[in-house]
């Protein structure tokens, strides 16, 4: 069983992706703030991280630069989302895809199944 990490300050969000993700399989972990999902990321080392962009203590670039520099996490697929932040310029190439907020759930099971095929 695959697990993602879903890392997003807003719990509905976190709750949501859960329910929708482990309704197709997967096993799946949440973090409140980017310094939690790294924690997780290390002791957890998911086939996945979903992250959003903005949050507190450590935001999703952060995050995703943090990821990258990770000897064991350097290769995990991360997708980012964010309603406030659309520009993938300065992430390219660390991420694997950006979804803009608000997403639809066939959406995200489309990204996840593709990322984790």
């Amino acid at each position: 069983m695959k697990t993602i990490l879903v890392v997003d300050d807003e719990r509905g969000v976190t709750e949501l992706l859960a329910d929708i993700l482990g309704d197709e399989g997967y096993r799946v972990i949440t973090a409140l703030d980017g310094a939690e999902g790294l924690r997780l990321a290390e002791a957890r080392q998911p086939d996945l991280i979903i992250s959003d962009v903005m949050m507190p203590k450590l935001d999703g670039r952060g995050l995703v630069h943090a990821i990258r520099a990770h000897p064991q996490l350097r290769d995990t697929p991360v997708v980012l989302m964010s309603a406030g932040y659309a520009e993938r310029g300065e992430l390219a190439g660390k991420i694997s895809e950006f979804v803009p907020k608000p997403f639809s759930i066939t959406q995200i099971i489309e990204v996840v199944a593709d990322l984790l095929s």
